[in-house]
This record gives structure tokens, sequence and C-alpha cells, in this order.
């Protein structure tokens, strides 16, 4: 993953080289590509990678899942990184 990569251009860059490879006779098992994914994430991600490790078993685990939760996440670290912005905006001020 490009350090600055969306999520969603991200996957949409891994289901092209999956689909590309399907048209070439190479099919991989979903529960490779999510190996595969998480063990590109960026930094900011290893946190949420742990925690997906740790508590999903990524055998019964969906692609869309798993694009999902690092969608949500990567929205809570904004808002998370907004409000500190915010915070440190009225102290200045005051």
């Amino acid at each position: 993953m490009k350090s600055t990569e969306s999520i969603i251009d991200f996957f949409t860059r891994i289901k092209e080289i999956v689909d590309g490879l399907k048209i070439n006779g190479k099919v991989l098992e979903e529960v490779k590509v999510i190996e595969k994914i998480l063990n590109s994430l960026s930094l900011e991600f290893q946190t949420k990678k742990k925690d997906i490790e740790s508590s999903q078993n990524l055998n019964t685990l969906k692609l869309d899942d798993l694009e999902r939760e690092l969608v949500t996440y990567k929205m809570s670290l904004n808002q998370q990184t907004t409000k500190t912005f915010d915070e440190a905006s009225i102290g200045e001020s005051t």
C-alpha cells in the first residue's frame, strides 16, 4: 500500500490484480489475498491489522468485510486527528 493511497484505491488495485490472475488461470484463495493485504498495509494500520489477526478467523473473513473494517478504521483516525486539531486551535485562541 502506498502511503498516500486510500483504502478504496488500494482494494481496487488489489481486485484488479486478482482478476488479472484469474483471467490467466491463477486463482488465489480469498484467505491468501486477505493475508497479503494485511501484510501490505501502511504503518498507520498496524494496530488494526493486529486486532483483525487476533480477533477474527481469516479463513472466514470476506474481502469486502476487511475493506469495510479498514475504511471505518481510517475514518475514525481522521476524526481523531480533526478533533485534536480543533482542540489545539481552541487552545491557541484563548
